[in-house]
């Protein structure tokens, strides 16, 4: 009897730690069901923005978040990153909406897969003058690393990045303000490592003001483009392949068009510097009274 009794005991003791197994996991996944649904955007709205504001060194703030974890899709809204103080501008850069897509599967692992992000709606304004322009503050503080220390210590895998309807206002003193608009640019190929919060951010303020300058060129003045250069070749490279094509083409762009654009103002300069001496020379005809008599040998 009692080697009997005691394999019954032992299994009625399973069945009610399995029961309260099961009631703690459903309680559980309850509570996540629940943040999800009411903390996690708010969470990740201020990830984002405490990230936003240490890497660049500005107030960033965000609009809101919405996060589908269930369907692999977030999205970020009027994403505003402040000017630096002494500009006039309220903002130096805004962002209408960023549109993730992910794996689900990787969320809970070190490194998020992030097949695609779309960036739509960027408006930077830069201003100021030659040697003080609002880019170099933020660009100072992007190239110390800031915002990885505020960062979850978490990487993301992207596999492209795309950002369409890019508008720049450039207002350099003592000249106007210049309008330059970018379509669209897509980096891939973006390594195997996966990228930090803060090297994300970096990521899209150096492709985008990359692509302005390119753009720009032979529109902004050379002085101004030379500068911006200096000031994003201090930044951190960070080893990606596909970015640093994209960045080498840009370049080349930039440069080509530079070229052309002083090739052409100093043509200009010698088509001027002809006509004032023809000018001076028909004057001086007409002073004269015609032909220049020669002189009696």
């Amino acid at each position: 009897m009692e080697t009997t009794a005691a394999p019954a005991k032992g299994r009625k003791g399973l069945r009610i730690a399995l029961v309260v197994v099961g009631v703690l996991a459903a309680l559980l996944a309850a509570g996540v069901l629940i943040f999800g649904a009411s903390g996690l955007n708010s969470l990740v709205k201020r990830i984002v923005e405490r990230v936003g504001s240490d890497a660049t060194g500005v107030r960033t703030t965000l609009g809101s978040a919405r996060m589908d974890l269930a369907g692999g899709a977030a999205s970020l809204n009027n994403l505003r990153v402040a000017n630096p103080p002494g500009f006039t501008s309220d903002n130096f850069l805004t962002l209408d909406s960023t549109d993730v897509a992910l794996d689900v599967s990787s969320v809970t692992s070190d490194t998020i897969v992030v097949s695609h992000v779309k960036l739509s709606g960027i408006t930077v304004n830069l201003e100021g003058s030659i040697g003080n322009m609002n880019y170099r503050p933020i660009l100072d503080n992007l190239s110390k690393g800031k915002g990885d220390s505020s960062a979850p210590p978490k990487k993301f895998l992207i596999r492209t990045i795309e950002i369409t309807d890019i508008n720049a206002n450039v207002t350099v003193a003592p000249l106007g303000t210049v309008p330059v608009r970018v379509a669209r640019l897509e980096v891939t190929d973006l390594g195997s490592e996966g990228l930090t919060a803060g090297e994300i951010t970096q990521l899209v303020l150096q492709a985008t003001l990359e692509a302005v300058a390119s753009a720009g060129a032979g529109v902004l003045p050379p002085d101004l483009l030379g500068d911006l250069s200096g000031q994003l070749d201090k930044l951190r490279d960070l080893g990606l392949e596909g970015f640093n094509t994209v960045r080498n083409e840009l370049r080349s762009i930039m440069d080509g068009k530079v070229r052309d654009a002083l090739d052409k103002a100093r043509s200009g300069v010698e088509d001027t510097a002809k006509d004032v001496r023809d000018a001076a020379s028909g004057a001086v005809d007409k002073l004269f009274g015609g032909q220049r008599k020669k002189d009696p040998k």
